[in-house]
């Protein structure tokens, strides 16, 4: 999986709830509950892998990070994590710094991780949550997107509205897992799958 252009600008570190209520919301939604095996897809700085490993003694979260910054994740190109491996997978804030086409990718990619019964807690931002805080952005093609401009260069930003995620998560994936239901109790816009 290639890396996203300054991806490492959208890291965030201020994300512990958000990746506890993910996890819970994982394992309430999974056949398992002890032993999982458990992605934070996007790591970011790894804060959110951290916070689950010092919360959770009965599981080892791993991280995949292909753009790591001060800190050795897991896994840098996901390549290298195997097939259906995975009960739960956790993406927060990272599909909506993608242009399409590399969105796409990343999802069908989280889906191949998960084992059969597996669950995946995807997490974006809500429309126009960045695009609000700066002055300095051009409208991109894709609904609801623009780039921001940025002192390291233009960055994507993807505003999700609605059932937007959902909607878009269903039409890709199709019959490639079992449901995909709306739940914004963990992030702004979220999703759960379920493999």
């Amino acid at each position: 999986m290639k890396a996203q252009p300054n991806s490492e600008t959208t890291q965030v570190g201020h994300t512990k709830t958000s990746y506890i209520k993910a996890f819970e919301k994982a394992v309430i939604n999974s056949n398992k509950k002890t032993g999982l095996t458990v992605l934070d897809y996007g790591a970011g700085k790894g804060h959110g892998t951290q916070i689950l490993n010092e919360h959770y003694e009965t599981f080892r979260a791993f991280s995949f990070e292909p753009t790591p910054k001060n800190w050795v994740p897991s896994f840098i190109d996901s390549d290298h994590i195997a097939n259906s491996t995975m009960d739960v997978v956790i993406c927060l804030n990272v599909l909506n710094v993608l242009e399409p086409e590399l969105r796409d990718q990343v999802v069908l990619d989280i889906v191949s991780k998960l084992k059969d019964g597996g669950v995946a807690c995807i997490g974006v931002r809500g429309y126009r949550d960045d695009v609000d805080t700066v002055k300095n952005y051009e409208e991109a093609d894709e609904h609801n997107a623009v780039w921001i401009n940025k002192s390291v260069g233009k960055v994507y930003q993807k505003g999700f509205d609605g059932t937007e995620l959902s909607d878009y998560l269903t039409d890709l994936l199709g019959d490639k897992v079992t449901s995909v239901v709306q739940n914004n109790s963990f992030c702004k816009k979220g999703a759960i799958i379920t493999k």
